[in-house]
């Protein structure tokens, strides 16, 4: 099975938003150069500097949203929420991968495990507004088929005990 990485829309959103911001750091940074090339020296550096500021202001939030997912390989599932540590779950540990609807308990797509714990994929979260008629995201369905699909290819197969 081909590794596979999921995220909800929210880190995507995440790793958007800090892409955008670097541009607006980036920007800020050229311009200036405008006051530089007046002989403006002071000018230009503090400008040169917020943009480099706002630019990292920017790296940060997409590094966030980029670590924010799920990975999907042949050995089971790993995810991080943000800049911390992973956590992982082997295939064999894992009895069914339940993903809530709207109306369901649960904020993320579960990881029921043999041992009768349930675990949840933090990062894939379904994200509900006050008004409960809105449907769920695309993405946190995509993210907890994936799963399930992952799960249900990796049951398919022979394994060794």
């Amino acid at each position: 099975m081909p590794a596979r990485t999921v995220r909800s829309s929210n880190s995507t959103i995440l790793m958007w938003i800090g892409a955008i911001i670097m541009l607006f750091g980036a920007f800020t940074g050229l311009y200036g150069l405008a006051p530089l090339t007046r002989g403006s020296i002071v000018a230009g550096l503090i400008f040169v500097l917020i943009g480099a500021l706002i630019a990292l202001v920017g790296v940060a939030i997409a590094m966030v949203g980029w670590r924010t997912s799920a990975r999907v390989d042949g050995q089971g599932v790993s995810w991080s929420s943000g800049l911390g540590s992973r956590t992982s779950v082997p295939w064999q540990q894992i009895a069914r991968v339940v993903v809530p609807g709207a109306a369901d308990p649960g904020s993320a797509v579960a990881l029921q495990l043999r041992d009768g714990r349930i675990v949840p994929v933090t990062p894939l979260r379904k994200m509900q507004s006050a008004d409960e008629s809105t449907g769920l995201s695309p993405w946190y369905l995509r993210a907890g088929a994936a799963l399930q699909e992952a799960h249900q290819q990796w049951l398919s197969q022979p394994h060794r005990h």
